[in-house]
């Protein structure tokens, strides 16, 4: 595989798990249940594609960090998670 594609896969997979990792904070701080129980109570009531929309707001942070050190391939990865989470989104909507 080359060098760049590696790069943007990792970007991707740094994104998702970021991605994740703001799902579930929301859910552990919003609501008093755990994890697969608020993710299994936002899906039945409809919030689960807001809640994963709200969870890629990290995904600016990562994106501005390696946009600010130079590294395209990683940022374009993280684009593409983003991009991923919103059609996730739209799909779940």
């Amino acid at each position: 595989m080359n060098s760049y594609i590696k790069k943007i896969l990792s970007g991707i997979i740094i994104g998702l798990i970021v991605n994740v990792l703001g799902i579930v904070l929301y859910i552990f701080i919003m609501t008093n249940e755990e994890v697969g129980n608020g993710i299994r109570m936002a899906y039945r009531t409809g919030f689960l594609g807001k809640i994963i929309g709200l969870g890629a707001l990290p995904n600016l942070i990562l994106f501005s960090y390696f946009i600010k050190k130079k590294y395209m391939y990683q940022a374009r990865g993280i684009v593409i998670a983003t991009f991923i989470a919103a059609l996730l989104t739209l799909y779940l909507l």
